[in-house]
């Protein structure tokens, strides 16, 4: 089971991202992350596992929390640690 359905959430299987590349990549090289900002919409809200999963840094994850807030895409992030 997926960790976003064990916490409850319902989410459409053809919205789900499974990005294997690590977080140590620059996001915006990362083909799945790519395709992800392209998927969200308008007050959507994007789920991750860990916050480190957008990116590695703190000023990185800011500058991708930033962006998504610019589009009102909410993030919920399931394992603060």
């Amino acid at each position: 089971m997926l960790p976003i359905c064990a916490a409850g959430f319902k989410v459409d299987p053809l919205r789900i991202i499974i990005e294997p590349t690590s977080g140590l990549a620059v996001a915006m090289q990362r083909t799945d992350f790519k395709r992800l900002l392209h998927c969200l919409e308008w007050d959507d809200m994007l789920i991750v596992v860990k916050l480190d999963g957008l990116r590695r840094n703190a000023m990185d994850i800011r500058a991708s929390v930033e962006q998504l807030a610019e589009t009102c895409v909410r993030i919920y992030c399931l394992a603060l640690y």
